[in-house]
């Protein structure tokens, strides 16, 4: 009896932990999920995917002249629901990454939505 109580109480810690890490690093998880699906994209060289996810002209252009990306979190996710939006510094540069969130017991990969990199000239 001792070791089935033993057993369930370690399953149940180790589900609260599975839950708590979760929430903690979901965000970090879905920018370097978003990073490596971006770089596989531009060392496939496929261009369609970039101008896909590219919310304008100077985006597509930095991603298909560059050799590698590189997102920083700048904030933690400011969408809801399905939709991830994430101010980031890309390469440098600040933008937003928007991606598609699939909540559950096991989260799924995120999809890259939109990558948009600010233009600085529109501020100033």
């Amino acid at each position: 009896m001792k070791k089935i109580v033993y057993i369930l109480g370690t399953i149940i810690v180790l589900g609260f932990c599975y839950f708590y890490v979760n929430l903690i690093f979901f965000d970090s998880w879905t920018r370097y999920s978003a990073e490596k699906e971006i770089n596989n994209y531009i060392s496939n060289h496929d261009t369609k995917k970039l101008k896909e996810i590219s919310a304008n002209n100077k985006t597509y252009q930095l991603l298909k002249h560059t050799k590698h990306v590189t997102i920083k979190g700048d904030t933690d996710n400011q969408g809801g629901g399905h939709i991830g939006y994430f101010t980031s510094t890309i390469n440098g540069k600040e933008g937003a990454l928007f991606v598609h969130l699939n909540f559950g017991l096991f989260p799924e990969i995120p999809k890259v939505t939109k990558l948009e990199v600010f233009d600085k000239n529109i501020y100033e």
